[in-house]
């Protein structure tokens, strides 16, 4: 059914369908969430992780990517490569999830500190703020939906083998994207922040889902 809503969103931009006939949304069909692997990492296993150098340049913009999900509010990849530029006001950074964008009683816009952390990311290898208006070099202007897919899975496939590459050093166990949202939310929860202020923080409209990502 996501891809499904995929094949619809790009049929929307391109106004082959009217908003009238699209089939996702509020009042219309809502797509189950799936519950995924569960698996958060530790504090020490993250200082590993964003300490670890292989003197590879490619290994470590994936890896800063990776930490960049975590620091940002545990971030999907399909928002990571989103944000612009002009997303940034008084030191926060705020997004609009594209899974939840077109669901009009769930499309609220996240906003998160920028950490010390990400900054650095942010200046290392984001865009010149110059020359794109997107901070990291992935989108460009005029690009729609297919190609947003597209990027989408294969910067996911690229961290991830990043990631397999670090965990083959460190020895830390499967290193995906997944773990960095769940461990986000998970290091929260066990710091004593309520659930019900983690939720919002991930984008959930309820705490039910945010459960479902919570380790033990």
């Amino acid at each position: 059914m996501r891809n499904i809503r995929v094949i619809m969103n790009i049929a929307k931009s391109a106004g082959i369908i009217k908003e009238a006939d699209y089939p996702f949304g509020r009042g219309r069909h809502q797509i189950k969430e799936g519950v995924g692997e569960k698996r958060a990492l530790n504090k020490m296993q993250l200082k590993a992780i964003a300490e670890y150098s292989g003197g590879n340049e490619f290994t470590d913009f994936y890896r800063n990517l990776w930490l960049f999900i975590y620091f940002c509010n545990g971030i999907n990849v399909a928002d990571l490569i989103n944000p612009k530029y002009s997303d940034i006001q008084d030191r926060e950074i705020s997004f609009v999830r594209v899974e939840t964008k077109d669901r009009t009683h769930e499309a609220k816009r996240i906003y998160t500190a920028i950490t010390s952390e990400m900054q650095t990311i942010i200046n290392k290898w984001g865009n010149d703020p110059r020359k794109s208006v997107y901070i990291f070099p992935f989108m460009k202007a005029g690009e729609g939906v297919w190609e947003h897919d597209k990027k989408k899975r294969n910067l996911t496939k690229h961290i991830n083998d990043r990631m397999k590459a670090i965990d083959e050093k460190l020895e830390i166990g499967r290193i995906t994207t997944y773990p960095a949202r769940h461990t986000y939310a998970t290091v929260l929860r066990n710091e004593g922040i309520p659930i019900f202020m983690i939720s919002p923080m991930l984008g959930h409209t309820g705490v039910t889902t945010t459960e479902r990502i919570l380790c033990k």
